[in-house]
């Protein structure tokens, strides 16, 4: 007589129940079985903490950084060439409109240069997109770090500390490539990135970025600049060059004034005019400029 095979009893919640093998597919590391293409977006989408991934995992250690997280990284690791308790006190741009252009403030506000002289050697040759995403990789400081008037160390009197002030060293390095930025803005609203020329199409979806992600002010962008005097917007700006994609844009934005006149007096609309008669072309933003309503002045000379 044959002998039934004695099975162990597995008990669960006191009923006896026959046990089965279950296979189990233990994975070690489960980035060894992704593809390269699938760790690359991970690795982009890690930001700065990808530098740590290539650190602790081989699977990320041959990855390469994106170029804006790797501008970053060198950032501040590079950090300011003058203590950040020394560093001049420096204007925003939302506080233009209290202040006169001229070229001693101008030349003040340059002073920044000299605070992160070492850190420029790495950005000047750096094409705007990448300066932007460098900006976005860096973690945000406190709130109330971008003063309204002023970026910087606030006076040492209205403030304990440093961490009264909601400072973090992430903070300064992140002010400093803001106005790397912003020193930039101007050619690029005029369709150049250092030696590369811009179409119109390229140039407002920069310009999207510059406004949204670093959130530099619409109608004072180019107060900071050498062109500062000229007192233009980039909505000016956008009817000078004739593009009609970036005026479609600006017109939506609630902080444009489509009303606003240069420093010769000259409103969209005149600054537009002017620089069809000047390229020989008829220009579909003039018609955009006359359907919204602008007075028809004549151009001054500026």
């Amino acid at each position: 007589m044959k002998h039934a095979r004695k099975r162990s009893p597995l008990t669960v919640d006191g009923f006896e129940t026959r046990a089965t093998k279950v296979k189990v597919c233990v994975l070690s590391n489960p980035f060894a079985m992704l593809p390269h293409f699938v760790m690359q977006l991970i690795m982009g989408a890690l930001g700065l903490d990808g530098a740590t991934m290539r650190q602790v995992c081989k699977e990320f250690a041959n990855l390469k950084l994106e170029h804006g997280v790797a501008l970053a990284l060198k950032a501040l690791q590079v950090g300011p060439s003058v203590s950040t308790t020394l560093q001049a006190l420096r204007y925003t741009t939302t506080s233009a409109s209290s202040l006169k252009w001229n070229p001693s403030l101008y030349f003040h506000s340059l002073k920044w240069k000299v605070d992160w002289a070492q850190l420029l050697t790495h950005t000047n040759g750096v094409d705007i997109d990448t300066l932007i995403d460098a900006y976005q990789a860096i973690p945000k400081g406190g709130a109330n770090f971008f003063g309204k008037k002023i970026l910087g160390n606030p006076k040492p009197h209205k403030f304990k500390s440093a961490a009264d002030r909601k400072e973090t060293y992430a903070s300064h390095v992140k002010l400093a490539l803001y106005k790397v930025v912003e020193e930039r803005i101007w050619d690029v609203f005029n369709g150049f990135d250092l030696t590369r020329k811009l179409n119109d199409h390229q140039i407002t979806n920069t310009v999207v970025r510059i406004l949204e992600e670093v959130g530099i002010p619409n109608d004072e962008s180019f107060f900071f600049t050498k062109n500062g005097w000229l007192k233009y917007t980039p909505f000016l700006l956008a009817a000078k060059a004739n593009n009609l994609e970036l005026l479609q844009y600006l017109n939506t934005r609630r902080d444009t004034d489509i009303c606003i006149c240069s420093a010769g007096g000259n409103n969209a609309r005149a600054i537009c005019k002017q620089s069809s008669m000047e390229k020989g072309v008829c220009s579909g933003a003039l018609a955009f400029l006359c359907n919204l309503g602008l007075v028809d002045h004549p151009h001054v000379s500026e």
